[in-house]
């Protein structure tokens, strides 16, 4: 048994930390032979982008170190399908907790869930691991007031103005261009 951070449930982890990490390096080396041809070099500014990105909400989930890896789980369908939804509403709601901590906008996940709502019109809730984007959504709504506190108590003006400052040194370079 283990204790979620941020959401203090307590959940039964089948597996050990030293299993999980075997699982992951397998994961990643698939994913990495499947896609080789699809990837972006670490110099591109969009994977530079995420990686600042996945950085700043590192940083700020206390999972420093970690490779961020899920395992996966072959389990009856029927007994994982709705137990899958719930931990992907609790990961909704610790990733929205996470992204305002680090001084993202959270209004903008709703927008997200819009734009995938579009891609998954008539895909079964009934076989889906994961929530539909309606009640993502919905869920999102009623923890924004939650959300919108926890990037005020966040030193986000600080950042910010330190971001600003380093991008106006390269704004001239990047007028040139």
């Amino acid at each position: 048994m283990e204790t979620v951070p941020i959401t203090n449930r307590r959940r039964f982890m089948d597996i050990s930390p030293k299993q999980e990490e075997y699982i992951a390096q397998q994961a990643y080396r698939q994913i990495i032979e499947q896609y080789r041809r699809s990837l972006l070099p670490s110099w591109d500014s969009r994977t530079r982008f995420v990686k600042r990105v996945a950085e700043k909400l590192i940083g700020v989930s206390g999972m420093q170190g970690l490779n961020s890896f899920s395992p996966l789980h072959s389990v009856d369908l029927i007994r994982r399908l709705p137990f899958s939804r719930k931990c992907e509403s609790e990961a909704d709601y610790i990733g929205l907790l996470l992204m305002a901590q680090a001084c993202y906008d959270p209004e903008e996940a709703i927008g997200m869930w819009e734009r995938m709502n579009k891609y998954q019109k008539g895909v079964s809730q009934f076989l889906s691991t994961h929530p539909n984007p309606e009640y993502r959504m919905k869920n999102i709504r009623k923890w924004m007031p939650e959300a919108l506190r926890k990037r005020a108590e966040s030193d986000c003006v600080h950042q910010y103005d330190d971001f600003r400052k380093i991008t106006d040194q390269f704004r001239p370079q990047w007028a040139a261009w």
